[in-house]
């Protein structure tokens, strides 16, 4: 991820981590459109990555702002891979 994070710090991935960040993707944005420029994609990522940090690191609460983690299409399959709870941060 060029420009995007710093080398020192990343964790490299291995097949099953690429695999959850992937199930993580289609949970949180089940459809993508064909037009999507760079800009969305990287959003996307940059939504998907935390919560793949969260369940990667067995964490127990998820705190978030992002509406999109609580919808009720978006919930279940988030906590079936393992996230938790997920809070906005007046519920911790």
């Amino acid at each position: 991820m060029w420009d995007v994070t710093f080398w020192e710090h990343c964790r490299y991935c291995g097949d099953a981590d690429q695999a959850l960040l992937k199930e993580i993707q289609a949970a949180l944005f089940p459809v993508v459109s064909g037009d999507d420029n760079d800009k969305r994609a990287l959003n996307r990522l940059c939504d998907a990555l935390p919560m793949w940090c969260h369940i990667s690191n067995q964490n127990e609460v998820f705190l978030t702002t992002d509406a999109n983690f609580s919808k009720t299409t978006k919930l279940p399959q988030l906590l079936k891979l393992g996230a938790g709870r997920v809070c906005v941060p007046g519920e911790v």
